[in-house]
């Protein structure tokens, strides 16, 4: 069987139904939704809404980029010490194989021990241990992200007697998914009441052989009850993980007479849709917020230093009764400072130097330039005395040369 590959656009459109919807933390997943091409109805609908995943301190929701940096888990995870995150949605498709699809990590064939780089963890798809899955099927419900294991039919709304697909992941992915595909595809029953998923008993429908394709590293599948990909069956799985698994060229055909066109809408809408770490930008309330904190931190650093300086200036002067304290209030002093400041340019203009004032009694202009003359020349001979000292007759005198005296023998 050839791999299913991305494809933009997808099916007819179908009928949006509300019904129950994934649990939701945080108020804008559905942005992801809606800035990728989503309908309108599946982004207004609860379920474009995103889940907390607690152990990655994370929100994840259809449509989301992925992305983000990869983290260990903790102790209190089912898997600690293993990595986890920075997968993106362009790395979301993954074969007809179980165990394919990992961005990294994807050491061997068998799955076991790998890390989880969209977060979810892999399906346990049978009750045998298939390639490794044994680790996976017994996490409960509330350490498993998104919830326990279920999976959903999806049929075409002309065929509902001879073709049935099923969707199977987490809770909240199948839940999502199936909201996206009611939207976006052709399919039956669009409307999801309670018994549009149920929960997934390995052993049944859909078995390993089944799957057409697997996305997000085993975590979620799509599978045809009418397809046997004898490749995939568990005897024809490597022994171990250091063996291979059979080549892709060895899959199954899918059965003939299938409508392409709603298949590949499910494999489209199920690769922009499965939930992803949502990573949303600043909301503008957030933004302002961040505007105004910005802002008045300074302010507040301003007013606690003040405090502090007074409290000094007061404990340095405690002894000096005539000492007057700085202003309580930090605008108060500022507004000393700035008539202090002020008052000085003003003096500053009155008198330029020496007694010499733009104030003085109107002149003419042959005065003018003869009292600005006179009083460059005064400033001249104040700056030569200062600098140059005019020596007295006294002290401008060499000093006698002392009188040469002969030594007698």
């Amino acid at each position: 069987m050839k791999t299913l590959v991305r494809r933009k656009g997808g099916g007819g459109g179908g009928r949006g139904g509300s019904g129950r919807g994934s649990s939701s933390h945080g108020s804008s997943s559905s942005g992801a939704a809606k800035s990728h091409g989503a309908s309108s109805t599946f982004y207004k609908s609860s379920y474009a809404q995103p889940f907390h995943i607690s152990y990655a301190n994370t929100d994840v929701g259809a449509y989301g980029d992925g992305k983000g940096k990869k983290f260990t888990l903790g102790p209190s995870t089912p898997f600690p010490g293993r990595l986890a995150g920075s997968g993106t949605r362009s790395q979301i498709y993954g074969t007809s194989r179980y165990g394919s699809g990992y961005p990294y990590g994807a050491t061997g064939s068998y799955i076991s021990g790998r890390p989880f780089p969209f977060i979810f963890y892999p399906i346990a798809i049978t009750e045998y241990d298939y390639y490794g899955s044994t680790e996976y099927r017994n996490v409960s419900a509330t350490s498993r992200p998104g919830g326990q294991v279920v999976e959903a039919v999806v049929q075409p709304l002309n065929d509902t007697s001879g073709v049935t697909y099923r969707i199977v992941g987490d809770d909240s992915s199948v839940t999502a998914v199936y909201a996206a595909l009611a939207t976006n595809c052709s399919i039956a029953n669009p409307t999801i009441t309670n018994t549009t998923v149920a929960p997934f008993n390995p052993g049944t429908y859909p078995q390993p052989e089944q799957v057409i394709q697997w996305y997000r590293a085993s975590s979620f599948a799509l599978s045809l009850d009418s397809y046997n990909n004898s490749a995939a069956l568990f005897s024809n799985m490597p022994l171990s993980s250091n063996q291979s698994a059979l080549p892709l060229s060895s899959d199954t055909p899918l059965p003939a007479g299938q409508n392409s066109t709603f298949l590949k809408c499910l494999n489209t809408t199920i690769a922009a849709s499965v939930p992803l770490r949502s990573v949303e930008g600043l909301s503008g309330n957030a933004i302002a917020y961040l505007v105004i904190c910005s802002l008045a931190a300074p302010l507040v650093l301003i007013v606690v230093g003040w405090a502090i300086y007074r409290r000094i200036w007061i404990l340095r002067h405690r002894n000096d009764p005539t000492a007057v304290p700085p202003p309580v209030g930090v605008l108060t002093a500022l507004g000393e400072c700035m008539a202090a400041r002020k008052e000085r340019r003003r003096q500053a203009r009155l008198t330029l130097n020496d007694g010499f004032s733009h104030k003085q009694p109107t002149m003419r202009t042959n005065d003018t330039v003869v009292t600005l003359l006179q009083w460059v020349r005064g400033r001249k001979e104040r700056v030569r005395r200062k600098y140059r000292p005019v020596r007295n007759a006294e002290s401008s005198r060499e000093p006698s040369p002392a009188p040469l005296v002969r030594n007698s023998i």
